[in-house]
């Protein structure tokens, strides 16, 4: 990853300089606006406020060029350039952040509309690196949720759902909240009503279960509805295993 990084900003060096002498010029203007949006970006280091003010100038440099088509800036071969510097560096700033298990780079590498920067290369890369992040005893709660997700539904990696389970157990335990939710959908696939009804009963917002909380008591008696409601409070208990 490093190589490809060093290799990318060794292009962009080049396509700078190509943009600073159209700008002297009278031309290339939009170059040298992505060109400087890149620099600071490189100059800050992978951050999510880094990752924001480039994304930021190129989707405004897109719909500048998307609104009048015509404008030569946007055609031109060195804008051409610079915009394949930016993508590469705010693919590098997410993959960077991804192998950290950072939530910023994981919840933009995992959610709809990313336009032109996340393709489904580089959502695989994240996640070979999300998953190696996972196992590590300093796993973040963002890599551990994903690493679990990823593991239940069997996208971009093996369906496991020990694996999953663990995952997201160790997420909730780190302040994932929205584990619980995974882990409630989770025990409901085992057919376990009890361990259901538990993390049901800890799914709190932001979190969301799928079903209503009440769904969740039928198979259950009064008895062990009171006491699941009593041990939710400690989170050491991640089973109910007397049924």
């Amino acid at each position: 990853m490093f190589k490809a990084v060093s290799a990318s900003a060794l292009r962009g060096i080049v396509v700078l300089g190509l943009a600073l002498g159209l700008a002297a010029c009278g031309h290339g203007t939009k170059s040298e606006r992505l060109a400087q949006a890149v620099r600071a970006a490189m100059a800050s280091g992978p951050s999510e406020s880094a990752f924001d003010n480039l994304d930021e100038e190129f989707d405004q440099l897109a719909h500048e060029c998307d609104r009048v088509l015509t404008i030569p800036s946007c055609q031109s071969p060195e804008f051409v350039e610079v915009k394949k510097w930016a993508l590469n560096e705010m693919s590098g700033m997410l993959l960077a952040g991804a192998e950290r298990g950072e939530a910023w780079a994981i919840r933009r590498l995992f959610s709809l509309g990313q336009g032109d920067v996340v393709t489904p290369a580089l959502r695989q890369k994240a996640a070979v690196l999300i998953l190696e992040a996972a196992k590590q005893d300093d796993a973040s709660a963002a890599a551990l949720l994903q690493a679990g997700r990823m593991y239940t539904n069997g996208v971009l990696t093996q369906q496991d759902f020990t694996l999953a389970r663990a995952s997201l157990e160790k997420a909730w335990q780190k302040g994932a909240v929205s584990a619980a939710g995974d882990l409630a959908a989770l025990a409901d696939v085992n057919q376990d009503s009890a361990t259901a009804y538990l993390w049901a009963v800890r799914c709190v917002k932001p979190c969301s279960a799928g079903r209503t909380l009440e769904a969740y008591l039928e198979p259950l008696t009064p008895e062990e509805v009171t006491r699941i409601q009593k041990v939710a409070r400690d989170h050491s208990v991640l089973t109910i295993s007397y049924r």
